[in-house]
């Protein structure tokens, strides 16, 4: 790539799904290919995986400033609110939104309540347990990512308000936009 087209420096995005399922919290970079992946994710983790296997030698051989980096779950406005095939916080905005508006007093998530996630909601939370958990924990450690001087700006509270006020100004174009992405 770099000997043909002239790239230079490159950020490749991984994801926090590449690390095993049952990693050692808070999950580091030594915890990569420790042991089996969760099922739902192993595809894509793998194509991930290659990706950040193929940063390496560029590195080493040609001396590229090819880096990789396994940002956590990322969420925000203009994100997929596709009840089938979002992650899980635009998943939980949209179903305790329609929730809301709907009058009802329960909502239907996911799995079967184990895996541990860092919410808080307003509803009864119903669990539909034919649906798979996910890792039981996806907690990463970024001390590597702080000494190269990133530090996150938005506390989560203010990035679920921000991404919730951008839902219900867009909520049309946000269930429309989310089942045009499926087509992709």
């Amino acid at each position: 790539m770099q000997h043909l087209f002239g790239v230079t420096k490159l950020l490749y995005l991984g994801s926090s799904c590449i690390y095993p399922r049952m990693a050692r919290q808070p999950m580091s970079e030594d915890e990569l290919l420790g042991g089996s992946l969760e099922p739902t994710n192993e595809p894509y983790a793998v194509a991930k995986i290659a990706g950040i296997m193929l940063c390496q030698p560029y590195r080493k051989q040609y001396g590229c400033d090819f880096i990789s980096a396994m940002p956590t779950n990322l969420y925000g406005p203009n994100d997929n609110f596709d009840l089938s095939s979002s992650h899980v916080l635009p998943a939980m905005i949209r179903k305790f939104h329609d929730a809301k508006e709907d009058g009802r007093k329960e909502v239907t998530v996911w799995g079967t309540g184990s895996p541990r996630r860092e919410f808080l909601h307003e509803a009864s939370v119903i669990y539909d347990r034919a649906k798979p958990d996910g890792s039981p924990r996806k907690l990463l450690n970024v001390s590597r990512l702080h000494t190269l001087g990133w530090r996150h700006r938005l506390q989560l509270r203010e990035g679920i308000k921000s991404t919730y006020d951008w839902f219900l100004t867009n909520h049309a174009v946000a269930r429309v936009a989310s089942v045009s992405w499926m087509a992709c």
